[in-house]
């Protein structure tokens, strides 16, 4: 019996060893397996820390790009302004050079007519009694010729027309008894420059 009971033991130390073995293999395979999903775990977390960090760089790279555009934006709106404000000066002149070729080719060509410079001027002044208008003499016969119609607009007043020399073609200086009123080319023009001055 005593055969009987070794061997006995001897299956169950066998047994106990074989079933060891498929626990200890059994184990393996579960801590395997377990590092395995952590690895793969840490792989993806890493792919979608990376990926994360990407776009996040790129978003820095994107904002700090716009404000590097924004910034060249603003130097070149100012190195133009610069530019602009260099050549102002010069196209002040230039503009009022056009103004007085203008008006001196309208001059020699009888565009500029003192009833378009007169009119106006005595729809705003009504109620004058009293009316001295300087001409040159060039333009003096011309408004010898205009007299009818400034006495109808001016009922009742005493208009009295005189040669100046003085007076460049085409303008006009006008005398009330309210004030005066210069009309000459040389002050249009000077408002013309500081129309164009203040643009």
């Amino acid at each position: 019996m005593v055969g009987i009971s070794i061997k006995v033991k001897e299956v169950k130390i066998h047994k106990d060893y074989d079933q060891i073995e498929l626990q200890s293999m059994l184990q393996k395979e579960i801590f395997k397996r377990h590092i395995a999903a952590k690895e793969k775990e840490a792989y993806e977390r890493g792919i979608k820390d990376g990926i994360d960090q990407g776009f996040k760089q790129r978003n820095e790279d994107v904002l700090s790009l716009i404000s590097t555009l924004k910034n060249v934006k603003e130097d070149f709106n100012n190195v133009k302004f610069d530019i602009l404000r260099g050549y102002e000066p010069k196209l002040v002149d230039l503009a009022l050079k056009i103004a007085e070729k203008v008006l001196g080719r309208e001059l020699e060509t009888g565009g500029v007519k003192l009833s378009n410079i007169i009119s106006p001027i005595l729809s705003k002044i009504p109620g004058v009694t009293k009316l001295i208008i300087k001409v040159n003499p060039k333009d003096f016969s011309i408004l010898k010729e205009m007299y009818k119609d400034i006495s109808q607009e001016l009922t009742g007043a005493d208009i009295e027309i005189i040669p100046d020399a003085k007076i460049t073609a085409g303008g006009c200086l006008l005398e009330t008894d309210m004030g005066m009123v210069d009309a000459t080319i040389e002050t249009r023009l000077e408002q013309i420059k500081e129309s164009i001055k203040e643009m």
